[in-house]
């Protein structure tokens, strides 16, 4: 496929900033994840709500997460890496805001659960994206330091919470509000990246990978097109069975 040129040394600079990007939206992941802990004493005193919409609130997003992981992960082999990469950030935003501002507790479940489908589709993203466009030797490294930056965004929010809390009453909305902030941020900045040459190479569009290529390495290459047919996961059982019957039949 020619994309040795990816393991160039010169590319070091480029593919810490994939990176760091990446492991922005797992800080935003870790801090909307946690900031909710933080803010609800103050929601309990704004408003007056059972123990189970205390749960539904905290684990809302939660469960969006796991929806998003498995729904929206999927998308990134239809619709690209760059453009399901900039979407998910997009809803961090939205959704942050609109916790900041709900005027009732199922609506700040409500944006929770949508917020959480954003932040699982994330994981999955990422992930992808710094693994098409790291070197072999630092894939691993890399890939591992999208975990790290999980407990950052945790500890974040409680540095937040603790900043805010003397602003009043309101102060949890800031702290919901300032997540949004955040994901703004890292959105303007992931805009930039290209899509990746690997995902363009795999739907037949090597002219398109090309260009990426050149770009980011300076150098011109020409990429094969992808005859290995797609695999189904129904194959991995029959490659399974065959195996097991194979080492059956030398028992």
């Amino acid at each position: 496929m020619s994309f040795e040129h990816l393991d160039s040394p010169h590319l070091k600079r480029f593919q810490r900033k994939v990176t760091l990007l990446s492991a922005g939206g797992t800080f935003l992941d870790g801090f909307d994840l946690t900031v909710i802990a933080v803010a609800m004493p103050m929601i309990l005193d704004h408003w007056e709500f059972g123990p189970g919409m205390q749960g539904l609130i905290t684990s809302s997003a939660v469960i969006g997460s796991f929806i998003g992981a498995i729904w929206l992960g999927n998308l990134t082999d239809k619709y690209g890496r760059k453009a399901m990469y900039v979407v998910d950030l997009l809803a961090f935003v939205v959704f942050a805001t609109l916790t900041a501002f709900a005027q009732a507790p199922w609506q700040l479940a409500l944006f929770r659960f949508l917020l959480g489908i954003g932040i699982g589709a994330d994981y999955p993203i990422s992930a992808t994206l710094v693994s098409e466009f790291s070197a072999t030797q630092s894939r691993g490294r890399h890939s591992t330091s999208l975990g790290a930056m999980w407990f950052v965004g945790a500890v974040v929010a409680y540095l937040v919470g603790i900043l805010l809390v003397p602003l009043g009453e309101n102060a949890w909305r800031y702290m919901l509000l300032t997540g949004a902030i955040f994901a703004l941020i890292v959105f303007f900045f992931r805009v930039t990246l290209p899509e990746s040459p690997r995902w363009l190479t795999a739907r037949g569009r090597e002219k398109e990978a090309e260009e990426i290529m050149l770009k980011i390495t300076g150098q011109k290459v020409k990429i094969q097109p992808n005859m290995k047919p797609k695999q189904k996961i129904s194959s991995l059982f029959t490659t399974a069975g065959k195996y097991m019957y194979t080492i059956r039949s030398h028992q």
